[in-house]
C-alpha cells in the first residue's frame, strides 16, 4: 500500500511537472530511476506520461525507451514487437555508454525470446554478452547466462547449455543471489537429464540443499520435481516413488505451471491409477507441442496397459511415435553455433573499421619490433659460444677417453668414435651468428647423448645378455642400462659426464641408484655395478 502510495504521487507529480513551459525531461528521468527497481509498476506509469514532445534528443529517446522497456519487463508485460528497445539499441549500440549498450541488447533478447524466435534472441544475449564493463551489475549477468542456457537447453545445444549454466551459477554465488543460483543448478540438472546422465543430474540437485532454507516455493517445487523425476529414471523403491508423488502433489500442485507430466507418471509406476488419470488429465490441459504431446502419448500407453486396456494402449502409443517421428519434432534443434559464428563475423567487420583507423600504430610496432630482433640477436651470440665451448669440450673429453680405455671392446670404441668424429665436423665450420642456421644440427647432437647411452646398453644387452637382464628385472631404463654398461667398463662419474651434459650425470645415477635399492651412504655405484656384472655369471 506503501509502495502504491507513493509511485501514485510520483506519478502525479510528473503529470504537473510536464504541463509547465520547462523541459524537465532529464531531471525527471533521473527521479523515475531511484524507484525504478523497487517500483517498476510506478515507474512505467510515470515514464508513459512524458510528454513525446519533450524528448527532444536521441540520447533522451533511446534512455527513455530503454527505461520503459525495462519497466515492462520488470511488470511481466509483453510487447509485441521489438519496435521500442530498438530505439534504445540504434543510439546506445553505437555511442554507448557500454552499461546501457549491454542492457539495451539484454532486453531486445528478452523480447525477442518471450515472442519465441530463439535465434534473434540468442543473437542479443550473445552482442550484451561481448560488451565489457565494470558498471554491468553480476546480477544482469547471471540472467544473461540463465536465458542462453534456457536456449541453448530447447534447441539440444547441451554442452552450451551447461557452459552458460556454469557461468550464471557462479555469477549467481558471487552475487549471494541463491533464487537464481537454484535455477542455473536445475537447468543442468534438467540438461543432464535429457542426456541422460542421472549421477551428475543428481549432483546439481545436491548442490542446492544446503540454500532450501533461502529458496522461494517455485524453486522448491521445482527442485521435489526433478527428485521425482530422477527416482522414476532410476526406477526407485516403488514405496520412495509414492511418498515424494504424495508430498509434491499435496505442497505444490496447486502452483501455477506445476508439473503433471511427472506426477502422472510416478503414480502410473507406483500402482495409484485413479489419481495418475486424474494428474495425466490435467497435463492434457496444457498440450501445446508436440514434445508435451508425444510426453502424454507415452504415459497415456502406460496407464492404459497397467488398466489392461491393451488395444488402446497400443493405440496411444502408435500416436507418441507419430509425434515423436514427425518433422515438427524433429525439427526443434536448430544450429545455435550458426547464430554465434554470425554474430563472431560481425563483430569481426566492425572491428576491421577500427584497425584501419588506427594504421600509424603499426609503424610504431615495426620499430619495436625490430629492436627486439636486434637484442636477440645479441643474446643468441652469445649462446652460440657457451654451446660451441660445451661441445668442444665434450669432443675433446671424448677424444682422451678413447686414449685412455684402449681395454674398450671394438664396438664400444666404434660409437664413441662416431660420436668424436660428428662433433669434430660440426666444429670444423665457421661459428654462425645466429641459432637459426645451426638449430637443426644442434638439436641432433644434443639429442644422440641420450642415444650413445641407450646404444652402449643395447650393445652390452648382445654380448651380456645375464648382466642385461638383472639390470632390466631392476626397472631401469634403457639410458640407465647405458649408465651402468659404461661404469662397468671403467668410467668414472666425471668421465661420463663428458657423454652426457654433468647434471644428467647426476639425475641418472640418483635414480639408479633409487631402483637398486643403495641408500646414501651404501656402497659405490662403480663397485656395485662391478659386481653385479661378475656374479651374473659373465
Amino acid at each position: 500500500m506503501k509502495h502504491f502510495i507513493t509511485g501514485t504521487l510520483v506519478y502525479l507529480a510528473g503529470v504537473l511537472l510536464l504541463g509547465c513551459g520547462k523541459n524537465p525531461v532529464r531531471s525527471r528521468l533521473a527521479e523515475i530511476e531511484t524507484f525504478a527497481e523497487s517500483n517498476p509498476d510506478s515507474a512505467r506509469r510515470s515514464l508513459e506520461a512524458i510528454d513525446p514532445s519533450f524528448l527532444n534528443t536521441r540520447r533522451l529517446q533511446a534512455q527513455h525507451a530503454l527505461m520503459l522497456s525495462t519497466a515492462l519487463s520488470r511488470c511481466k508485460i509483453k510487447v509485441a514487437d521489438d519496435s521500442l528497445i530498438s530505439i534504445a539499441v540504434r543510439y546506445f549500440g553505437v555511442h554507448g555508454p557500454q552499461k546501457e549498450k549491454f542492457l539495451s541488447y539484454y532486453y531486445r533478447g528478452r523480447i525477442y525470446d518471450d515472442l519465441g524466435d530463439d535465434e534473434a534472441a540468442m543473437q542479443n544475449y550473445i552482442e550484451a554478452e561481448n560488451v565489457q564493463s565494470k558498471d554491468i551489475s553480476l546480477r544482469y549477468k547471471t540472467s544473461l547466462q540463465l536465458k542462453k542456457g534456457d536456449i541453448y537447453k530447447r534447441l539440444f545445444a547441451y554442452e552450451e547449455a551447461l557452459v552458460a549454466y556454469r557461468k550464471a551459477g557462479d555469477y549467481a554465488l558471487a552475487c549471494d543471489w541463491i533464487q537464481n543460483f537454484a535455477a542455473s543448478a536445475l537447468g543442468s540438472a534438467a540438461v543432464y537429464f535429457s542426456i541422460p546422465d542421472y549421477g551428475r543430474a543428481d549432483s546439481c540437485l545436491n548442490a542446492v540443499i544446503p540454500y532450501h532454507s533461502r529458496m522461494d516455493r517455485k524453486r522448491l517445487r521445482d527442485y521435489y520435481d526433478f527428485r521425482l523425476h530422477h527416482l522414476i529414471a532410476t526406477n526407485g523403491h516403488r514405496d520412495s516413488i509414492q511418498a515424494m508423488a504424495l508430498f509434491v502433489d499435496k505442497e505444490y500442485s496447486s502452483m501455477p505451471s506445476f508439473s503433471w507430466y511427472n506426477l502422472a507418471l510416478a503414480y502410473v509406476r507406483c500402482g495409484n491409477l485413479e489419481r495418475a488419470q486424474y494428474a495425466l488429465d490435467r497435463y492434457e490441459e496444457s498440450l501445446d507441442t508436440p514434445t508435451k504431446e508425444a510426453r502424454y502419448y507415452l504415459v497415456l500407453s502406460e496407464l492404459k496397459d497397467s488398466l489392461h486396456q491393451y488395444s488402446e494402449s497400443l493405440e496411444a502409443f502408435k500416436r507418441y511415435h507419430e509425434y515423436q517421428s514427425s518433422n515438427a519434432f524433429q525439427g526443434l534443434r536448430s544450429s545455435t553455433k550458426y547464430v554465434e559464428q554470425q554474430a563472431f563475423h560481425q563483430r569481426k567487420e566492425h572491428l576491421l573499421f577500427r584497425w584501419i583507423s588506427i594504421g600509424s600504430l603499426v609503424a610504431v610496432l615495426l620499430i619495436a619490433g625490430l629492436s627486439i630482433i636486434l637484442k636477440k640477436n645479441k643474446r643468441q651470440k652469445v649462446e652460440v659460444n657457451h654451446l660451441y665451448l660445451s661441445l668442444k669440450e665434450e669432443q675433446e673429453g671424448l677424444a682422451s677417453l678413447l686414449r685412455e680405455h684402449s681395454e674398450l671392446q671394438e664396438k664400444a670404441r666404434d660409437i664413441l668414435g662416431k660420436r668424436v668424429k660428428a662433433l669434430g665436423q660440426f666444429l670444423a665450420v665457421d661459428r654462425p651468428k645466429s641459432l637459426d642456421r645451426v638449430s637443426d644440427q644442434l638439436d641432433s647432437l644434443t639429442e644422440n647423448r641420450r642415444e650413445l647411452l641407450e646404444t652402449i646398453g643395447m650393445l652390452y644387452a648382445v654380448y651380456h645378455p645375464a648382466f642385461v637382464s638383472e639390470l632390466m628385472d631392476k626397472n631401469l631404463s634403457t639410458t640407465e642400462i647405458g649408465y651402468c654398461c659404461l661404469l662397468q667398463l671403467g668410467f668414472r662419474t666425471g668421465e661420463i659426464g663428458d657423454v652426457i651434459n654433468r647434471s644428467g650425470t647426476y639425475n641418472i645415477s640418483s635414480a639408479i641408484r633409487q631402483k637398486l635399492g643403495l641408500g646414501p651412504k651404501d656402497t659405490n655405484l662403480s663397485i656395485y655395478i662391478k659386481e653385479l656384472f661378475r656374479s651374473s655369471g659373465i
